[in-house]
């Protein structure tokens, strides 16, 4: 209210002031045009790159800011509603809301990982696996159930693993317990996803099921010479001869074993049979396929003899012995029989004349 020096007064018009002290209601930072790609679709730990920030719930009338954290909250700038293109990293976002005041109030952190790169996958293997067969570590075996394990890969990832049987055309998933698996040549492999949703596979593994005897072959004899009347007997005097073996699997490994028990015994010899004694020997060969199946052979009984018969005595039938004396073989008589008794079984006997 003014007055005069005559006493005149007026009141001027009124200011209203409001004082203001209290911050104001932040409302709550959340993401739109986003997409949470990986396992878990509310962690916040995906493959986007772009999104926008929003806020909901905030005091009308007041200003908003958004901020960004790159270093886990220790540095805060600002930064746009549209995120578009970041890199891979963990952000921190904020919004900073401001009434007419000049009060100030934080929202809470939307923390966002963006992860575009594929993890480590680590290194796939056998575990309670058994590599039988001539090699310990081709993989090839009769072994049908083993577990598949995975080593080194990335921290918090999910591991499925994989199996082809087309020679890596097709793959399925699988279990890590294999068992029974038949007869055939399996890939393995591991697909390894992280928490974005990134991939990788891991090295493949081969494993060969093989529990099929091997296809053995026949075991003959060269360098032998069948003697006597028969020259297929395998009864001879030769001493020294090699054992060979054909139509054997391929890749199979070959042991020529020996009975001279008549198939009592068996030993293992050489293919190269060299000046041995008078006696009857069977011989085979044991065939073993890389997965260490094995299959014998017929087998081959060869007769060494290498002993003069027994020729027993030859003697006249049919004959009568005229003169003094009746057994000196002076005779009338032209016409006899040779005949021979007491020799060795089963020989010839070619009677001559001098």
């Amino acid at each position: 209210v003014v007055s005069d020096a005559a006493g005149n007064t007026a009141t001027t018009a009124v200011q209203t002031i409001v004082v203001d002290t209290t911050a104001p209601k932040a409302g709550v930072i959340n993401l739109t045009a986003y997409e949470d790609t990986g396992v878990k679709t509310d962690d916040f730990v995906s493959q986007d790159r772009s999104f926008d920030l929003t806020l909901t719930g905030q005091e009308a009338s007041s200003t908003v800011i958004y901020q960004v954290s790159k270093d886990g909250g220790k540095t805060w700038v600002n930064t746009e509603a549209k995120q578009t293109d970041l890199v891979d990293g963990v952000y921190q976002f904020k919004a900073v809301v401001t009434d007419l005041a000049g009060n100030t109030q934080s929202t809470n952190i939307q923390k966002v990982t963006v992860d575009t790169t594929v993890p480590k996958a680590g290194v796939i293997s056998l575990a309670a696996y058994e590599d039988t067969g001539a090699k310990a570590d081709d993989f090839v075996s009769q072994d049908r159930s083993f577990d598949l394990t995975l080593t080194g890969q990335e921290a918090g990832s999910s591991v499925i693993y994989q199996v082809s049987k087309d020679g890596g055309k097709t793959w399925v998933d699988t279990d890590a317990k294999q068992t029974d698996l038949v007869d055939g040549t399996y890939q393995f492999k591991a697909v390894v996803t992280d928490l974005a949703g990134n991939t990788q596979s891991t090295n493949i593994q081969k494993v060969t099921v093989d529990t099929t005897a091997p296809k053995a072959g026949v075991i003959s004899l060269t360098a032998y010479e069948d003697t006597g009347a028969k020259a297929d007997d395998f009864v001879s005097q030769d001493r020294s001869f090699d054992l060979t073996l054909t139509g054997q699997e391929t890749g199979s490994t070959v042991i020529y074993q020996v009975s001279k028990d008549g198939g009592k015994t068996w030993v293992n010899t050489e293919a190269k049979q060299a000046d041995l004694v008078d006696g009857v020997y069977q011989f085979k060969a044991v065939v073993t396929d890389l997965a260490g199946n094995t299959q014998s052979t017929n087998i081959q009984k060869v007769t060494v003899d290498t002993t003069a018969p027994k020729a027993g005595v030859i003697s006249l039938a049919a004959y009568e012995d005229t003169g003094a004396k009746e057994n000196d073989f002076v005779s009338q008589d032209r016409n006899f029989d040779l005949t021979l008794t007491g020799q060795e079984a089963g020989s010839t006997v070619v009677y001559q004349v001098s």
